[in-house]
């Protein structure tokens, strides 16, 4: 996308506020637990991430500001954090936008077609590594578990358990 079109206070990877605040909807972005100046130690793409925006879609659906009705949206990571929630079904949740994102981090994300990702991954890591507390060590993970075990199943979404109207956007690179 055309980052020209963003406005200022666009957090990356997230809806556009400009665009979507004067349409009645109210954008919250968070920092997961352990990352940046949340509380708590950062573990990605695990259950604990799921649990935490089930409370924070409750939360916010009970605002005097929000009609208790919430939708997730963005792009990346924050596809795979939508169906890390939408699996646990808050009822408050009407909605998701998974816009270029993937669903089974094993193979989407640290072992593409059973080899090991050591570029993307890793860098990604090292650049999200900013909490108070201890941060989970993926790549450290990645390492010493090569193989699809429980440490790599508790991140799997369990897309079938997703009842909320989705749209879903994968978009193909075309390499000429």
């Amino acid at each position: 996308m055309d980052a020209s079109r963003l406005s200022k206070y666009t957090v990356f990877e997230a809806p556009d506020p400009v665009v979507w605040c004067p349409r009645g909807y109210a954008i919250l972005v968070t920092d997961p637990r352990g990352t940046w100046n949340s509380e708590g130690d950062a573990t990605f793409q695990t259950p604990v991430e799921g649990a935490d925006e089930y409370d924070l879609i409750e939360w916010t659906a009970k605002q005097p500001w929000c009609n208790g009705k919430i939708g997730l949206g963005g792009v990346s990571y924050l596809v795979q954090s939508q169906w890390m929630v939408a699996q646990m079904r808050p009822p408050s949740l009407k909605a998701i936008i998974a816009w270029e994102g993937w669903s089974d981090a094993y193979r989407d994300i640290w072992f593409q077609g059973g080899i090991p990702e050591t570029s993307f991954a890793p860098n990604w890591v090292r650049g999200i590594q900013n909490g108070r507390n201890e941060t989970e060590d993926v790549v450290r993970i990645q390492e010493e578990h090569p193989l699809l075990d429980e440490i790599w199943k508790i991140r799997e979404v369990d897309l079938s358990a997703i009842d909320v109207p989705a749209f879903i956007v994968y978009l193909l690179n075309k390499r000429g």
